[in-house]
């Protein structure tokens, strides 16, 4: 049987690698000046060694990010730590500054591998239920996250089609309908068609990649030409197939809430500030319409809850 690298299931296997990760990331930026100062490197040849990691880093994960929807989650993740650690260890026996530069690029392509593997591994092999509630996949929830993110904590704007999710902005304050058993079931089934699709597309098309495929499937939802490149994606990605499921996804999330599924997106935009508004008069009164109650309400009453969600 696969060992699934997932979150809930498999937190002995997953929780250590973060917890790794990160302590190889806090001994870079707190130790490793220290550690180049001790062997008398000058100021000048201390700054090159410190950018050289995070300028690889951040230039390798234009190559590993698509990399990372295609490959084998654990090989990936395995061997970039491996040779993390490797490099760390060499690091305390070298004084050359020409091998601690070598050096500090391969632990920046170590970790620019890191990265991206561990989401993609929590998207791919999170059951859809444990993921960011589904609703945040129909259109409602892109029209929010646009919204959300104008800019980035650094105070960057950011373009309208290029969103970036931030729990804090995006998850947090979203109002999830109070849907029924019916329409939570429906929403469920178009997600896994959803994620099952493009797994299945992928798996056949190893070159495939999220990215190229929405990109065609906004082409076509604007009805905008192809180029000879994103018809192939078009076809090997079955792009219109994603696409309806996706319009299907919005009715489905649509009727949830009681709207219409063409309502435009500044409308949309109003009503959910609206709907935030009424959720957080209904929290100050006592009213909590939990997401997952089994998770967040365990010291509340059976009682309680039933009655919570009755209103």
């Amino acid at each position: 049987m696969p060992v699934r690298l997932g979150l809930r299931e498999n937190a002995q296997q997953f929780t250590p690698l973060v917890i790794v990760n990160a302590f190889v990331g806090g001994t870079v930026w707190s130790l490793l000046q220290l550690l180049l100062a001790t062997k008398s490197f000058t100021l000048t040849q201390i700054g090159t060694v410190a950018a050289v990691y995070p300028a690889v880093w951040g230039l390798g994960q234009l190559l590993t990010d698509p990399l990372a929807d295609r490959l084998c989650k654990k090989d990936p993740l395995f061997w970039s730590m491996l040779l993390q650690g490797a490099v760390l260890l060499a690091m305390l026996f070298t004084s050359s500054y020409p091998a601690f530069l070598a050096l500090a690029a391969l632990l920046g392509a170590g970790t620019a591998l890191v990265y991206p593997t561990f989401l993609t591994a929590v998207a791919e092999y999170t059951p859809a239920t444990q993921r960011g509630h589904l609703p945040l996949l129909a259109r409602c929830g892109l029209c929010h996250r646009r919204a959300a993110d104008g800019t980035v904590s650094s105070g960057i704007p950011r373009p309208p089609h290029d969103p970036v999710y931030v729990k804090s902005r995006c998850f947090d304050p979203f109002p999830f309908p109070a849907a029924t058993e019916a329409q939570q079931a429906e929403i469920h089934k178009l997600a896994e068609q959803l994620d099952s699709h493009r797994k299945r597309q992928q798996a056949q098309h190893p070159t495939l990649t999220l990215t190229d495929l929405y990109n065609v499937v906004e082409k076509l939802r604007a009805g905008l030409p192809l180029t000879a490149k994103e018809q192939v994606t078009h076809e090997n990605g079955l792009a219109a197939v994603v696409l309806e499921l996706h319009k299907q996804l919005d009715a489905a999330v649509a009727a949830a809430y009681d709207w219409a599924p063409t309502l435009p997106d500044a409308e949309l935009l109003t009503r959910l500030v609206q709907l935030n508004q009424q959720r957080a008069a209904e929290e100050a009164a006592g009213t909590v319409r939990y997401l997952r109650p089994a998770y967040q309400a365990k010291s509340v009453s059976s009682e309680q809850l039933a009655m919570s969600n009755e209103q």
